[in-house]
């Protein structure tokens, strides 16, 4: 079992070569050519690192947010495996199969989204034939039954996707909490009301939920979510036993626009939060805002409901000892 240390720089040299100071900010102690001398990595993706002294570097060892790593010291009573016998058991395998080295080839299986698959084929018993090689290039755009077709050899969609998967998800680990936010009012409302007069929906059921302390760099999807995610469990609880077709909601602003077809990454009421930070002035300055997001229920839908509603109530106005053919 290996021991852990401090993620540091590749080498194992970690003596100043020249004088310089201690780059621990509340250290600055002067470090001498010839002394020890660490690089310590940051959290912060693509932010440097600091060079620190060794007592700067002891006292990174001892805390319990330093991140560690193995470093390939093995501990006392531990015996590595010896390398003789692990090279004699891989020639052995390879002579009884083929002269060529056995092949690895990377699969994707249908519905896995957790990565590639390793397989080792079965080049290394004895009685099977050496296995071709498969070069398979990245895909880049495959259809949604493509994916989900029988496993091939090569990289999905999710490879291709990794790099950018990693960029988003190490910037949000290491976010803090928007300083710019908004708050919601969400609603459900069916379609109609008098048009001359200005009324777009009916609101049913009272149902109404507010929100505070919302990213206002959100995005029209990130509010369609939001917005259903909210709602649906009050429009499914005002009629239990009715079956609504859920995704047919149309999502909509207080100006009655369809979320809907706006595009993806794009702050939605940003701008609308923007205002000159004083008169005759270009700057610019946030100013929070209370928006209305309302949940739509077609008028269609909402004419089955009523047909569904009556018959509820045709049954319910029977006598009791009404027999039914």
């Amino acid at each position: 079992m290996a021991s852990l240390e401090v993620f540091t720089q590749f080498t194992e040299d970690a003596i100043a070569q020249e004088d310089r100071v201690c780059q621990r900010p509340s250290c600055a102690a002067k470090i001498r050519k010839g002394e020890p001398c660490h690089y310590i990595a940051t959290v912060v993706h693509g932010q440097p690192g600091r060079f620190v002294c060794g007592a700067c570097y002891q006292r990174y060892q001892r805390k319990a947010a330093t991140g560690v790593r193995p470093s390939g010291v093995r501990l006392a009573g531990r015996h590595s495996p010896d390398l003789q016998d692990i090279r004699q058991s891989v020639n052995a395998a390879q002579r009884s199969s083929s002269i060529q080295p056995p092949l690895v080839v990377a699969t994707s299986y249908g519905r896995n989204l957790a990565g590639p698959k390793v397989v080792i084929p079965s080049s290394w018993s004895q009685n099977s034939r050496p296995q071709p090689v498969y070069a398979a290039p990245i895909p880049q755009r495959q259809s949604h039954s493509a994916i989900h077709a029988a496993p091939v050899p090569g990289y999905s969609v999710n490879h291709a996707q990794y790099d950018a998967q990693r960029d988003h998800w190490a910037k949000k680990a290491y976010s803090t909490p928007p300083a710019e936010t908004i708050s919601l009012e969400l609603s459900a409302v069916r379609e109609g009301g008098n048009k001359r007069k200005g009324g777009r929906g009916i609101g049913f059921g009272n149902i109404c939920e507010g929100m505070k302390d919302v990213d206002a760099r959100i995005d029209a999807p990130g509010l369609v979510a939001l917005a259903r995610d909210t709602i649906r469990p009050k429009i499914e609880a005002f009629a239990p036993g009715f079956l609504w077709r859920q995704d047919k909601f149309i999502v909509r602003d207080g100006a009655w626009v369809d979320l809907a077809t706006h595009p993806e990454n794009v702050p939605y009421f940003y701008s609308q939060c923007l205002h000159p930070s004083r008169k005759g002035s270009r700057a610019m300055a946030f100013k929070t805002r209370h928006f209305a997001v309302s949940v739509v229920v077609p008028m269609a839908q909402w004419n089955d409901y009523e047909s569904w509603l009556d018959k509820i109530e045709e049954v319910c106005a029977l006598p009791s000892n009404t027999i039914y053919y």
